[in-house]
C-alpha cells in the first residue's frame, strides 16, 4: 500500500478495521507528517489538521481513527502544492555566493533577483573558478 491508498481510506472508504488489516510493510508506508500534509490541501480541513498535528506523538493508528471519525466520507481531490523554487545557479556556485555575501542560500536567492549575470560571474571569478566552469554557473 502507498501513501495514496492510506489517504483514500481516510477520505473515501473509512473502514474502521483498515489499520488492523494492514501488514507490517504496509504500516511502514504510513507517515503522519505526509498524511497531515495531504489532508491540509483541502482548505476546509486545514484547522482540523493543524490541531491534530500538534499531537505529534500520536500513533499512526490513532491518527487514522481520528481522521475517519472527523472527516466526512466522500471522493475528494487533494491537489498537492509543490514548491516551485529551484535554484538559478549550480550548487557549487551557490556555495561561493553564500561565502561572498556571508548569508544563507535563501538570502542569496533574493540577491540573485537583483544581480545581473555579469555581476554573479564577477563574484564567482574571485574564487578562482576556471573560465570553462564559469559557463556552467546557471542551472537549466
Amino acid at each position: 500500500k502507498s501513501l495514496f491508498d492510506h489517504i483514500k481510506q481516510i477520505t473515501n472508504v473509512q473502514n474502521t478495521l483498515y489499520w488492523d488489516s494492514l501488514e507490517e510493510g504496509d504500516k511502514k508506508t504510513w507517515s503522519n507528517y505526509m498524511v497531515h500534509r495531504f489532508l491540509s490541501m483541502k482548505s476546509d480541513w486545514i484547522q482540523v489538521v493543524n490541531e491534530v498535528q500538534k499531537y505529534w506523538e500520536l500513533a499512526p493508528k490513532n491518527v487514522y481513527q481520528f481522521y475517519i471519525d472527523i472527516i466526512p466520507r466522500g471522493r475528494t481531490f487533494l491537489r498537492y502544492v509543490k514548491s516551485k523554487k529551484k535554484s538559478k545557479v549550480e550548487k557549487w556556485a551557490m556555495q561561493h555566493l553564500t561565502d561572498y555575501f556571508e548569508c544563507s542560500t535563501r538570502e542569496v536567492e533574493d540577491h540573485l533577483k537583483l544581480l545581473t549575470k555579469e555581476q554573479v560571474t564577477t563574484i564567482i571569478m574571485k574564487y578562482g573558478v576556471e573560465d570553462k566552469q564559469l559557463k556552467k554557473i546557471w542551472s537549466k
